[in-house]
């Protein structure tokens, strides 16, 4: 039986694998095919006969002499032990797997050559750096030797996990799809369709997925129809009234190292509509993309604060499909054109960049509060928001966001997992850059945002958690905390908090120094500001028009002989960007 699990508890995968080399080998046990008896051994399939039937894998090597053997049934979390008698093999385990091994050297490549572990040096490389993803994996062809089927899912599972995104890239991202795609079927035979391991596979290559938006056409095309499978796969695993999901909150096998992979059956249904939805979205159906996101929206909000984290990719992905809506597609020719020409957004498009800001904001609150602010989602969320901003030409509030972005990712890589550099990092300062640069007073082009927008904007809008106490910044606005004064990432609710929080923050904080110290150079190049919100030509347009047209209706009315013309109720509103 699965059991939900508290902040604490244990993986219960962590003893799903154990190997005791000390074990003799197992007593023969008959076959499914009456074929001659073969060794019982690890990563068998079996099916029981009397009593409950059922599918499962052996987890462990039988001891000499006993007559019960570990055995995981379809559909439950934990293995329970069964008679020897009871069972007949269905499926030997795989010794030499050629085609599982080619995977796992492929995935290894390419993590070892990526540029998140160009400039380190092999021979400073510790089993701790290594667990945290802050020194690149290490191969041992012993180990490798030694593996069966079940032991190469795992491992490559593990190391999808455990590095997409340490190295951030493309190629990365397109290695993780093909590597989980390479063990999916072996996974579904060991454990089961609907199974948690299972279900791991499914949702680690939909996050690839996502980064694999940029792909040309045949291939994104490609990668759209398998994802949306995988969705409705994924999904069909979490509606089932008899699955492990149904019966309490899950830690995901081989996630031990991500608290944020916790699931039940609500959640993981709400995880698989937004994914879906980013599939619909990539196809070019941006209607029928928005409406699932807002049903997966529902989905994370009815499941309370364990749905927060759900909630602030939902509402991020929707604020992209409204800009995408409001300004053309990235790198379209009406995208082109749209910021060649001089004027502004009209005003229903201006209203798709309204709502898509409002998603993104709202997504950003809740990543301060669910994740707090030093965190690779907060860091994506601020990303998020001043790309926006910078789309609506608002270069004020892009330039604060798009400095935050680089600020977090560079404290989170470089200062707490030691990478030198970041591809993370590299594009928000990128893009900081570029808005900078074309940064415009009085600029023409200038969106119609509404205030609640406007406000949500402005840089004293967050309310975040303390680094220490997780304690929250008042809605009021009274009593924020203060920054460290030297990272300017941080954030303490009290003095007493920053002393507790300097031994484990320090390191970092130093080698965040430099980066505050460069986009402080960068930002005092941003020219000041003038006028909060120029008309725009748009709107200078037409309020050029209502004069016009009032100068006509005066002059008409103050002629001799002629009655002044009626009002017209048919008026043209006046844009006041």
């Amino acid at each position: 039986m699965a059991h939900p699990l508290t902040a604490d508890a244990p993986n219960p995968a962590a003893h799903w694998f154990a190997v005791d080399a000390a074990h003799a080998p197992p007593p023969p046990l008959k076959r499914a095919d009456g074929e001659e008896p073969m060794d019982l051994r690890r990563g068998c399939v079996v099916r029981r006969l009397g009593g409950r039937p059922g599918r499962g894998l052996v987890v462990a090597e039988p001891k000499a002499g006993e007559d019960v053997v570990g055995v995981r049934f379809g559909g439950e979390m934990h293995a329970e032990l069964a008679t020897l008698e009871d069972l007949v093999v269905v499926r030997d385990r795989r010794e030499k797997c050629t085609d599982l091994r080619n995977v796992a050297e492929a995935l290894h490549a390419v993590v070892v050559g990526s540029d998140a572990f160009k400039d380190c040096d092999p021979d400073e490389s510790t089993a701790e750096k290594i667990a945290r993803g802050a020194a690149p994996p290490v191969w041992r062809e012993h180990d490798a030797r030694m593996r069966v089927d079940v032991d190469w899912v795992g491992h490559v599972a593990r190391k999808c996990i455990a590095y997409r995104n340490v190295v951030c890239s493309e190629a990365m991202d397109e290695c993780v799809w093909r590597s989980l795609e390479g063990i999916l079927d072996t996974a579904t035979t060991l454990f089961g369709a609907g199974a948690p391991e299972v279900a791991t596979i499914l949702l680690v290559q939909i996050f690839a997925f996502e980064g694999l938006a940029n792909l040309p056409n045949e291939g994104q095309k490609r990668y759209v129809r398998a994802a949306r499978e995988k969705c409705e796969a994924l999904r069909a695993i979490a509606t089932d009234a008899k699955g492990p999901f149904a019966r309490g909150r899950l830690e995901l096998p081989w996630c031990e190292m991500d608290k944020s992979m916790r699931y039940d059956a609500k959640l993981l249904e709400a995880e698989a509509a937004q994914h879906l939805a980013s599939a619909i979205a990539t196809s070019g159906d941006h209607d029928t993309a928005l409406e699932k996101y807002y049903e997966a929206i529902e989905l994370a909000e009815s499941a309370g604060p364990a749905g927060e984290a759900k909630l602030v990719a939902a509402h991020h992905d929707c604020a992209a499909v409204y800009a995408m809506v409001a300004l053309g597609e990235p790198g379209s020719q009406l995208r082109r054109l749209r910021d060649a020409a001089d004027h502004a957004l009209p005003p229903e498009r201006a209203a798709k960049m309204n709502v898509a800001l409002r998603h993104a904001v709202k997504a950003l609150r809740l990543a301060e509060r669910a994740h707090g602010r030093v965190n690779t989602a907060t860091a994506q969320m601020h990303f998020a928001v001043g790309k926006l901003s910078a789309d609506a030409k608002w270069w004020h509030e892009a330039a604060h966001h798009l400095g935050q972005a680089a600020l977090l990712h560079h404290i989170i890589y470089c200062g707490h997992l030691g990478h030198p550099k970041h591809a993370e990092v590299d594009r928000c300062v990128e893009t900081l850059q570029r808005t900078i640069t074309d940064f415009k007073i009085n600029d023409a082009k200038r969106c119609a945002l509404s205030d609640d927008v406007v406000a949500g904007l402005d840089a004293d809008a967050s309310r975040v958690k303390c680094s220490f106490c997780g304690k929250v910044e008042r809605p009021d606005g009274k009593d924020r905390f203060d920054r460290c004064g030297k990272c300017k990432c941080t954030k303490y609710c009290s003095r007493d908090c920053q002393r507790a929080h300097w031994p484990s923050h320090k390191a970092a904080c130093r080698a965040a120094v430099p980066m505050a110290e460069r986009l402080q150079e960068i930002k005092d190049k941003e020219p000041p500001r003038v006028h909060p919100r120029p008309i725009g030509v748009t709107g200078k347009l037409r309020a050029d028009a209502e004069a016009a047209r009032l100068a006509a209706l005066a002059k008409k009315a103050t002629k001799p002989g002629k009655d002044a013309a009626p009002p017209d109720d048919g008026a043209m509103d006046v844009d006041a960007q």
